[in-house]
């Protein structure tokens, strides 16, 4: 990752480092409350531009989709229903950094819609181990009433790809630092 072209966005909820090349968070930080965690099911998940990338001067920030529309792109529009839901190509592919469940009681839970929240995720992954991990740390959160976490995916770095960057979009693995 090149120094000038990494950003930091903090909002009300989590801060992520965004990786200037991919366009994905290398890491998100949030901290974790018991009263912060609720119900989510009735959450609008409808995708977001982040607003504080806007003036980062980051060209081709996040390529949401593969018909190339960029977070930069779509964070400048005039165009009020400029959200971006669940895309067909994205629809099983991409997950939160950050969950929905564990913000949906606080007035801040709309920030987890932001794309900079975002990464690429196979389904079977979000809805199964990834899943059941964040239920038990809104589990945990409850005896502990506060948590820590450092969550993020990781990269094969190919020294020999041609394009280092386009073969690091995808992430091999993810993590998740809880303390």
């Amino acid at each position: 990752m090149t120094a000038n072209r990494a950003n930091i966005v903090i909002h009300h909820v989590y801060a992520a480092g965004i990786n200037g090349d991919s366009g994905i968070a290398d890491w998100l930080s949030y901290r974790l409350t018991k009263e912060a965690v609720g119900v989510a099911s009735l959450l609008p998940r409808i995708w977001n531009p982040d607003r504080l990338l806007e003036f980062t001067g980051m060209e081709d920030v996040l390529e949401v989709t593969s018909k190339e529309i960029r977070l930069a792109e779509i964070a400048v529009s005039n165009n009020p229903y400029v959200g971006i839901s669940e895309l067909p190509e994205q629809k099983d592919q991409s997950a939160r950094l950050a969950p929905m469940t564990s913000f949906s009681n606080t007035p801040y839970w709309s920030d987890v819609n932001n794309l900079s929240n975002m990464v690429p995720m196979p389904q079977s992954l979000r809805l199964g181990p990834w899943l059941q991990l964040e239920q038990r740390l809104n589990e945990l959160v409850m005896r502990k009433e506060e948590l820590y976490v450092i969550t993020g995916p990781l990269f094969f770095i190919d020294r020999l790809a041609a394009n280092t960057a386009a073969a690091q979009t995808e992430p091999a693995a993810y993590y998740k630092i809880v303390t």
